[in-house]
């Protein structure tokens, strides 16, 4: 048998989102897969954030680290994509974006690339699916509609694929996750 372009039925979101979630800011990208046999072995996803930097000697260079995600699929043998998966960047004290309000992500230079690389489970063939997102790819501010409908006349969930890349406005700080941490810690204190 042939292998299939398996890379080609994987599909992450057009955009990615930066909302807030139990007190957090997050950013988050959709990934798919559009095939019934969902199992994907040794799935490993990675998100780096590649960015142009000069030396102080005025060599110019690229600079990629990579971005904590969740979920954390090197703990997981595979994924069972039974519907699409958000994969989830806290920006924390760790993260990139700590600093950025919203403001200063719309300006900033960067490319954020995500890769998810695994093996298909019928014919135990590698593959890999790739996008990357610009500053004005991220939209913050933003939720993911939901996909999943719940079919009274079939009894059970089923995925909407045509809500995939859709998102809508929700009240989100356009201050920065270090401002916004400190907010929080301030009325806490204040309890």
């Amino acid at each position: 048998s042939r292998p299939r372009n398996r890379s080609k039925t994987v599909i992450f979101s057009t955009h990615a989102v930066v909302m807030q979630r139990n007190k957090k800011l997050c950013l988050v990208i959709r990934i798919g897969d559009l095939r019934d046999d969902n199992f994907i072995l040794g799935t490993n996803i990675s998100v780096k954030i590649l960015r142009r930097k000069v030396t102080e000697e005025g060599e110019l260079y690229h600079d990629m680290k990579m971005i904590k995600v969740d979920p954390d699929v090197s703990k997981e043998s595979c994924i069972f994509f039974v519907w699409p998966l958000d994969i989830v960047h806290v920006i924390d004290e760790e993260s990139p974006f700590y600093n950025m309000t919203a403001a200063d992500m719309a300006k900033e230079r960067f490319e954020l690339l995500v890769v998810l690389e695994g093996t298909n489970e019928t014919s135990n063939m590698n593959f890999q699916a790739r996008t990357s997102y610009l500053p004005n790819e991220i939209l913050w501010g933003h939720r993911f509609e939901s996909m999943l409908l719940y079919r009274k006349d079939h009894n059970k969930f089923q995925v909407n694929f045509s809500a995939f890349h859709s998102t809508y406005e929700v009240d989100t700080p356009v201050c920065s996750a270090r401002t916004l941490q400190k907010f929080h810690e301030t009325n806490f204190k204040r309890q």
